[in-house]
């Protein structure tokens, strides 16, 4: 980390004569020293990786009969490739085995899959899953916030929910996996939202099972406060939760109220997310997902799709269909579905620092690393190890920046005491001005 006393901006500044020369030398000396072992930035992302590629793997269990995760190092490159200054936005589609997915996203990516040159998310008509782990398409859009700032947005496909090879926990694990990488969430499910649906969403009861604010807690005392404190931090995952859109396929049903009168796709999802009288096991179980769907999604939306096709055939084989050839209701839904995720891109943030490539490829790595280790993703902890790794990136630049300065400086040999001073404090003010702009956590001080 660098550090230095308070420099005035500008060529006013006092030189202070009380410093010791040797201080200064000893500064430089450092300072050269260190630039020997820096670390220089990738090009941006070009978008010449036009293609799905793994972003986490699922590997076949150990001897243990364990499963354990991995991370794609190509995939990891094309995120450190990012450019380091733009922020990065991440979506990510999940939702039933089955139900579609891997379509939604060709469709949302505008990526022709029935060309002859195949490409997108892999679909197909059997009952086979195509998708296991995370998935990422391989060249990050560039795009706008609503701000106008440029961002960078990074689009992921999960396995589907409820697979034959799957349970509930497996389930919650890629779920939360999700949760913590995305800065939106598109969930996708076909009919409508009747009890079964509801049900199909039971592993979000498990979620605090899968996901740590902060570390374990270990003395009784601490255990105590976080029984007695259950309320509060139940209602902090909010705060670190995606936008919600629930996305429901094969929509047949009227859009209206008990009284007759038309009413929007996200007033249907509130209203059926609002808890059930009775006090059936089942039905309590399902109040209790409606009451932490309500409560961790703050920020939700809701689209409702006619089939894409009527004739059963063709819906077999409609990534085969050119997008503009598919029922218009379905067009409108669509483009409806892209301008709520495109329109209203949210920057992947933590602690509220917004992340860039570099640090959401840290984060993918962390909480890998936590869930091969036996442990349970912790959101402080992630945060703790992404701003380590952004700490050591911004002194690596800083460090090069004073050195190309200092060399332009230096071009003029030789050069008087007073004139290596100026020229080491203008290369420091810069470098320090940039790895404050760049650090970030406890060590950004």
């Amino acid at each position: 980390m660098i550090r230095a006393e308070s420099v005035p901006s500008g060529r006013n500044r006092q030189f202070n004569p009380a410093r010791s020369q040797i201080h200064r030398i000893d500064i430089i000396v450092t300072l050269f020293l260190a630039s020997r072992c820096r670390r220089m930035v990738d090009d941006p992302a070009k978008g010449q990786n036009a293609y799905a590629i793994p972003l986490i793997e699922i590997n076949r269990r150990n001897e243990d009969g364990i499963e354990t995760l991995s991370v794609n190092h190509d995939a990891l490159k094309i995120l450190r490739d990012i450019d380091s200054n733009i922020k990065v936005s991440v979506v990510c589609v999940c939702g039933i085995y089955r139900s579609g997915k891997s379509s939604l996203m060709n469709w949302l990516l505008d990526i022709d899959t029935w060309t002859d040159q195949k490409s997108g998310f892999e679909v197909g008509p059997s009952v086979n899953r195509c998708t296991r782990g995370i998935w990422m398409w391989g060249a990050p859009k560039k795009s706008k916030l609503p701000s106008g700032e440029e961002c960078y947005v990074i689009v992921l496909d999960t396995e589907g929910i409820g697979g034959v090879e799957s349970n509930a926990q497996y389930d919650a694990r890629i779920f939360s996996l999700a949760l913590l990488l995305c800065s939106s969430l598109i969930y996708n499910s076909m009919g409508s939202i009747d009890e079964a649906a509801i049900s199909n969403l039971s592993f979000v009861a498990q979620l605090s099972q899968h996901i740590h604010l902060t570390q374990p807690l270990q003395s009784q005392d601490e255990k105590k406060s976080k029984v007695e404190n259950h309320h509060d931090e139940s209602s902090m995952f909010s705060k670190i939760f995606p936008s919600f859109t629930w996305v429901i396929r094969d929509f047949i049903l009227d859009l209206k109220d008990d009284d007759g009168d038309e009413i929007t796709s996200l007033q249907y999802l509130n209203s059926v997310l609002q808890t059930k009288k009775g006090f059936e096991k089942d039905t309590v179980e399902r109040n209790r997902i409606r009451s932490m769907l309500s409560g961790f999604f703050a920020k939700r939306q809701c689209v409702t799709m006619v089939r894409p096709c009527n004739d059963e055939i063709a819906l077999q084989q409609v990534n085969n269909i050119p997008f503009k050839e598919l029922r218009p209701e379905f067009q409108n839904s669509m483009n409806e579905l892209k301008r709520i995720t495109f329109g209203n891109l949210i920057p992947k943030s933590m602690h509220g620092k917004s992340l860039n490539g570099i640090m959401f490829a840290g984060l993918v790595e962390s909480y890998v690393s936590t869930i091969n280790n036996g442990g349970v993703p912790t959101v402080a902890t992630a945060w703790e190890d992404i701003s380590d790794k952004e700490c050591a990136y911004a002194l690596d630049i800083a460090v090069q920046m004073y050195e190309e300065n200092m060399d332009k400086s230096c071009t003029d040999m030789p050069l008087s005491t007073d004139d290596l001073v100026n020229a080491h404090e203008d290369a420091l003010m810069a470098a320090m001005q940039f790895f404050e702009s760049r650090a970030v956590g406890k060590n950004a001080g």
